[in-house]
């Protein structure tokens, strides 16, 4: 990605930061500790075709996050005013440089996701019931712990997580599953 920014050199002088990102990317994982609350409405039997809907919240606790990047820019500067592009000059910042140096991702201690699932029950005997049915899942809230403050300046090249601290766009979790159950009717008499 090629773009410029306006900006001012250390002799106070304007020019355009012309900014050339290649090889960016990104590999952002999350892993959480779920507890689902809900509310289940079912007629599901052991002599026939049933149907459940469940609806409810899921309280997440994050376990484990990596965050794992890398990616290089070349900065050059375009001075209108004398009609020259200066580059290579590692004092005025015109270099090559990775744009990520240690890069950390902080996450909310706590996520909220509404729940929603629906599906068939098929009775396979007397004792036992298969469920089959779909899911989703949509956060409530904001997941990133931290929003990049330098975002709007940088954008391609700052040193943050792209996808988790771009202040001008929410990050919530969201899912679409398949759930697959196993019933057994205990038959207490």
């Amino acid at each position: 990605m090629n773009y410029n920014v306006p900006d001012t050199d250390i002799d106070g002088d304007n020019y355009s930061k012309e900014i050339a990102t290649s090889e960016i990317t990104e590999k952002t994982e999350a892993s959480y500790f779920d507890i689902p609350i809900f509310l289940e409405i079912s007629n599901i039997n052991i002599d026939k075709i049933g149907f459940y809907g469940r609806i409810g919240i899921k309280v997440s606790f994050p376990v484990s996050k990596t965050f794992t990047s890398s990616g290089l820019a070349n900065y050059e500067g375009y001075y209108p005013q004398y009609y020259v592009t200066l580059y290579d000059i590692e004092e005025l910042g015109f270099t090559d440089s990775e744009i990520y140096q240690d890069t950390k991702m902080s996450l909310e201690a706590v996520n909220l996701s509404a729940l929603i699932s629906a599906g068939i029950s098929f009775p396979l005997s007397n004792v036992f019931i298969l469920k089959v049915g779909g899911n989703a899942n949509f956060g409530l809230m904001e997941t990133s712990s931290q929003k990049a403050a330098d975002y709007d300046t940088t954008k391609y090249d700052g040193n943050y997580n792209k996808l988790l601290e771009n202040p001008n766009a929410k990050t919530s979790t969201r899912s679409y599953g398949v759930e697959i159950g196993l019933i057994y009717n205990l038959r207490l008499k």
